[in-house]
């Protein structure tokens, strides 16, 4: 976990899930950047940042363990909610199902962007099992490159680097399908507020009211101008950090 800003006295903390091939220094800005109730951390995978040495992992069971670990290490003694993005949010959810099975204890909140649900044909559709992991990398690279930072795919040093991340990412992300019977109770009991961008591609949208199945409380979905990358617009980050910040106003 990258934290840049303690808050000692902060009443709530964010949990933030970057998207695949990310680091953490997008969210770790957010925590200069919303109220002083809430602090945030950053999940860092390995690989990047501060834990670039170590070799990356594209296994469910050794990421989710990890995160968990991480977790439990002093980070769960008050309220916590989870933000996470494309495969961010995805496995957010896995860390959700792991933290309840093993302390029982749940995010008072989650915020997911521009993901569907790891239960949907949709997201078994999306990842192409057929596909072998290279093929996969391929079609993910060609479908995204034009939102990527431009001082990556034009750096090719910053390529080289960036590029096994992804693709380490993107293996992982097949493996996070979740399987849920049509009669199965809903896994866990937290508000989810879903957001995505109004461009973002129909196979996402069309299932996004299938997180209602996934928890016991109501998954609300909100709009943003932009596809799958609007949080390259800072507007769309103010309007999202506001939301957040309105959520946790009463928690003490």
């Amino acid at each position: 976990m990258n934290c840049r800003f303690k808050k000692p006295y902060a009443s709530v903390r964010l949990f933030c899930f970057p998207g695949a091939g990310a680091g953490t220094s997008f969210y770790t800005q957010w925590g200069r950047e919303l109220s002083d109730n809430i602090e945030v951390h950053a999940v860092c995978l390995p690989g990047r940042d501060n834990r670039q040495k170590e070799p990356l992992c594209n296994t469910k069971k050794d990421t989710v363990d990890s995160i968990v670990e991480s977790l439990q290490n002093g980070l769960l003694d008050k309220p916590f909610a989870f933000w996470g993005h494309s495969m961010g949010a995805i496995l957010s959810f896995w860390v959700a199902l792991e933290l309840k099975r093993k302390c029982n204890k749940e995010p008072v909140h989650m915020f997911l962007s521009s993901a569907m649900p790891p239960n949907s044909t949709g997201f078994k559709n999306i990842v192409r099992f057929s596909m072998s992991d290279d093929e996969y990398f391929e079609h993910a690279l060609n479908t995204f490159s034009d939102g990527l930072p431009k001082d990556i795919t034009q750096n090719k040093d910053m390529m080289d680097v960036f590029l096994p991340i992804w693709k380490s990412d993107l293996s992982l992300l097949r493996k996070l399908s979740y399987e849920k019977n049509s009669d199965e109770e809903p896994p866990l009991s937290c508000l989810i507020d879903v957001f995505c961008g109004q461009g973002e591609d129909l196979d996402v949208i069309n299932y996004l009211d299938e997180w209602n199945e996934l928890t016991r409380e109501t998954a609300s979905k909100h709009f943003m101008p932009g596809d799958h990358f609007y949080l390259n617009e800072k507007a769309n980050v103010k309007k999202i950090q506001s939301f957040i910040e309105t959520k946790f106003e009463d928690i003490d």
